[in-house]
């Protein structure tokens, strides 16, 4: 994420949530997602990255995908660690969907750990980003409930509806908090350097929906 690279505050089960009878899918999910060991193949740790975030897509798209599956989705960094998605998909290409996915899940946990800061870059940045607001659906006075609710929302229309839909309202997202960090002032200062790479996170999230959706020009 090319913002901070908050932790995520939801509680890590001490098991893995499931009934006897239901398949045991998510601790193969969370072996699959440990960060890679050092020294791993760059090509390998490319093909294990592209993996996983297409099976986080295909299990939220299944046919059979329940609301608590979705949800465990939804949650993966709060399981898994923020900080063990970033050495998975973090360093992979902008706009490829492993990247994407992790900015994603990176906007979520800044929404949940961070809210009073994010609702002032959205109150800052919504008036200068009108377009980008009214893609996300922000309210006209959004709280921090509304911004946590939103940074699942974000996840969640990835991991289980429209691809290129979700990652576009998560550039959206992201090109707001850049408005409200002033994106458009100098680039050597921290206000300025966060701001910009917020802009570089939206833009990357476009190309990954371009791409998810078969247009990547």
């Amino acid at each position: 994420m090319t913002g901070p690279r908050p932790a995520g505050d939801g509680p890590r089960p001490a098991g893995d949530g499931q009934g006897p009878n239901e398949p045991k899918r998510r601790p193969v999910l969370r072996a699959a997602l440990s960060p890679p060991a050092e020294g791993i193949d760059p090509a390998a740790r490319l093909a294990a990255a592209e993996t996983t975030a297409a099976e986080v897509l295909r299990r939220g798209h299944a046919d059979d995908a329940g609301q608590a599956e979705v949800e465990t989705l939804v949650r993966l960094a709060d399981e898994v660690g923020l900080d063990e998605l970033a050495e998975v998909w973090g360093w992979a290409e902008p706009g490829s969907l492993p990247a994407a996915l992790w900015a994603c899940y990176a906007l979520r946990a800044w929404c949940r750990t961070r809210p009073e800061e994010v609702e002032a870059l959205v109150r800052a940045g919504a008036p200068h980003a009108e377009v980008a607001a009214s893609i996300v659906g922000l309210p006209v006075v959004p709280g921090r409930e509304d911004l946590r609710a939103l940074g699942d929302e974000l996840v969640r229309g990835v991991v289980s509806r429209d691809v290129p839909t979700g990652l576009h309202r998560a550039a959206a997202f992201a090109r707001v908090l850049a408005a409200g960090r002033g994106a458009s002032g100098p680039e050597d200062t921290d206000q300025g350097r966060l701001g910009h790479r917020l802009l570089s996170t939206a833009d990357a999230l476009e190309y990954a929906a371009r791409r998810a959706s078969g247009r990547p020009g």
